[in-house]
């Protein structure tokens, strides 16, 4: 499937584009709001200072991945994990 979109900044509002592949996109500073993501799978993404404001992780697996400095209602997940596994 050849791509539709072109580079440069993109509005895209009441739009279904379920079952979309995005490879090699840079999304950098963009905005997501009031977006359904349910089921999407994500690899080898960088989400390095991304912040995560009311959001449904219900169900959400979290696998190979770098919590250094990653904060869950500001406490350090390192933090959590370390006193988890002390327990």
């Amino acid at each position: 499937m050849e791509s539709t979109i072109k580079s440069g900044k993109h509005l895209s509002k009441n739009e279904n584009i379920s079952e979309s592949t995005f490879d090699d996109v840079n999304l950098a500073n963009s905005v997501f709001k009031n977006v359904n993501m349910a089921h999407v799978r994500f690899e080898d993404i960088n989400l390095s200072a991304a912040v995560f404001e009311d959001i449904n992780f219900s169900n959400t697996k979290i696998s190979n991945e770098n919590y250094e400095g990653m904060t869950i209602e500001g406490i350090l997940v390192t933090d959590l994990l370390k006193k988890m596994e002390s327990e």
